[in-house]
């Protein structure tokens, strides 16, 4: 589970470096807050295939004497665990919510909003990790 809360301490880690970055160079709120929501963004689009690997291995379970273990941590059992139900209800249907939903939809409305000055330098500077190859016209593709 170490892998769902990586990008969030390393976000949490972002964010006092750029309140650092802000105090030392005496910068403006909301150029830092910009600056760190980019950095978030390209943060969690590194972590999401390994979050969703780790995730889609919390919901494996197999059978062992009778009893179900899940497959990427055979010591913890899957049914009749109280653990295990708080696991999967309280961090692993959230975090695959935001990581399989919620994280491809925001650069997609982004893009969509944006189709039209899709090659300003402002949402260049924003999401151009993103938009390598686009075009105006099949900025969904």
């Amino acid at each position: 589970m170490l892998i769902v809360c990586c990008p969030i301490a390393f976000c949490v880690l972002l964010m006092i470096f750029w309140i650092a970055y802000k105090i030392f160079k005496n910068c403006e709120v909301s150029v830092i807050f910009e600056r760190f929501l980019i950095t978030a963004a390209i943060t969690f689009f590194y972590f999401q295939a390994p979050v969703i690997n780790s995730l889609a291995g919390v919901l494996n379970c197999t059978q062992i004497d009778g009893q179900s273990y899940i497959t990427d941590d055979p010591l913890e059992q899957c049914s009749d665990n109280p653990r295990y139900t708080e696991w999967i209800n309280e961090l692993i249907i959230p975090s695959a919510f935001f990581f399989v939903l919620i994280l491809p939809a925001w650069p997609l409305y982004y893009m969509h909003k944006n189709r039209d000055r899709i090659f300003s330098k402002d949402v260049i500077y924003k999401v151009g990790f993103l938009l390598n190859g686009y075009s105006p016209k099949s900025f969904y593709w």
